[in-house]
């Protein structure tokens, strides 16, 4: 699937929830996960490389292995217990149906513009956003930091990697090419809705919409099932769906810094 074409072409447009929060896994491109944006040198095309068709993919420019861990990370993907609850860390079931109280912080050495609730993160360092509430505003707000961190510049996305997605194939794929973005690309990313499609103590389907900036106004939507593992919200290592592009934020809580 490719993003960027003529404004005529609606082929992978998809205003609609996905179905299941559980399907095919996000393609590697250039070692990153799919929603990675290669923007050319001078051109801005986006590329999402969501088809299986080897002609399609990108191959890592000149490293086949995984990385040294980056400061702060732990590549078994614990990094701990988590300190002292965020409030309602446990219990509460209302799913968002408004943007929460929210402070938007810089992140990946101000590449990125993440938000902080009432529902964490507890734990914020340069590269790592870890330890939310356990109710549906500590998903969803695990589900956005998570999918901005993993496609933030490579120091932040390896360690959001190795900490914020449980075991499975899908994170060790990723984590033997993780990539990254250059800085300059992930200032442009930035979050617009989210959403809690269904919500457990254990499991909760979430989806984040963001702009890609600079991109004619192209917007994705990347469904990120979460699980509840070690005492935090995570992004399910072993399946997650690809990004569609998206049309609309007709039923998402409008969530964005400055609004």
């Amino acid at each position: 699937m490719r993003l960027g074409r003529s404004g005529n072409e609606k082929d992978n447009e998809d205003p609609k929830p996905a179905a299941s929060g559980y399907g095919r896994a996000w393609t590697v491109s250039a070692g990153v996960l799919a929603l990675v944006v290669l923007m050319g040198i001078g051109g801005g095309v986006a590329r999402f490389l969501a088809d299986d068709d080897p002609q399609e993919a990108v191959q890592p420019a000149t490293t086949t292995s995984a990385p040294a861990p980056a400061p702060g990370a732990t590549p078994g993907g614990t990094a701990g217990p988590c300190p002292n609850a965020p409030t309602g860390r446990d219990g509460g079931s209302e799913l968002p149906v408004a943007a929460p109280k929210t402070t938007w912080d810089q992140f990946g050495g101000g590449a990125l513009l993440v938000p902080s609730t009432d529902a964490g993160p507890m734990v914020r360092t340069d590269t790592l956003r870890r330890c939310y509430a356990h109710t549906p505003l500590g998903a969803f707000t695990s589900a956005t930091n998570t999918v901005m961190g993993i496609n933030g510049t490579p120091a932040v996305a390896t360690v959001m990697l190795q900490n914020q997605l449980t075991p499975g194939p899908a994170r060790d794929r990723y984590l033997k090419a993780p990539g990254g973005t250059d800085a300059n690309t992930a200032r442009q990313f930035r979050v617009v809705g989210a959403r809690v499609l269904s919500y457990t103590p254990a499991r909760a389907l979430t989806e984040v919409v963001m702009d890609l900036g600079g991109m004619d106004g192209v917007q994705v939507t990347i469904t990120a099932p979460m699980v509840w593992s070690g005492g935090d919200w995570k992004l399910d290592g072993t399946d997650t769906t690809q990004p569609r592009r998206s049309t609309s934020l007709d039923g998402f809580v409008r969530w964005e810094a400055g609004r």
